[in-house]
């Protein structure tokens, strides 16, 4: 074998081994949170993690998964992050198609409608709510002893992101709703 041809071959070993520590580190979970963030990777097979990250994402297309990556919504270019853009951002991976299954475990439909109603409710304001304001709104719709808990157990899982008591969209609720698709829903079930 030539010296170029050995060199050639362990740069892909050596990528494939950063590839398979990288859906390691994705695929524990920790917590209640799944995925992992950014720094973690980097701290663990380099700071060319963004790289690792898209090839991973290229093996994971064969399985009908992919890659998510929800980025800190300070985050200055959209189309070009940097670096520290993804140390922030939280990677974890996901179905490439909508999967539909019973969320059973997960929540039960009275805290389902809730969270729909949350989402729906912080999407009409801009994100960015008062969390006694969300608070009243949902005791208005379910009673108000469970209101409390079920805004902690979105806020735990990543669905509702609470700082100061103003009520934001968490990075799950990014990467498992099409807040796009949702919005023209609303607008087309709204204008009828």
């Amino acid at each position: 074998m030539k010296k170029k041809d050995k060199i050639t071959e362990k740069r892909k070993s050596t990528l494939f081994n950063k590839m398979k520590k990288a859906l390691l580190l994705i695929l524990i979970q920790n917590k209640y949170i799944p995925g992992v963030k950014g720094w973690e990777l980097k701290k663990h097979i380099g700071s060319k993690y963004p790289y690792i990250l898209k090839l991973l994402d290229k093996e994971l297309e064969d399985y009908g998964l992919k890659l998510k990556i929800v980025f800190d919504e300070n985050i200055k270019d959209v189309n070009n992050p940097s670096l520290s853009d993804y140390d922030r951002a939280h990677i974890y991976i996901i179905s490439s198609e909508p999967v539909y299954y019973n969320l059973k475990g997960q929540f039960n439909i009275e805290e389902l409608g809730c969270l729909a109603a949350c989402i729906i409710f912080l999407i009409s304001k801009s994100n960015n709510a008062n969390l006694q304001e969300l608070i009243d709104y949902l005791s208005s719709k379910i009673p108000k002893i469970k209101v409390k808990g079920f805004v902690e157990k979105f806020k735990r899982k990543g669905y509702l992101k609470i700082q100061n008591n103003i009520v934001s969209l968490g990075w799950r609720t990014k990467a498992e709703i099409d807040l796009d698709s949702l919005i023209k829903l609303l607008a087309i079930y709204v204008s009828k």
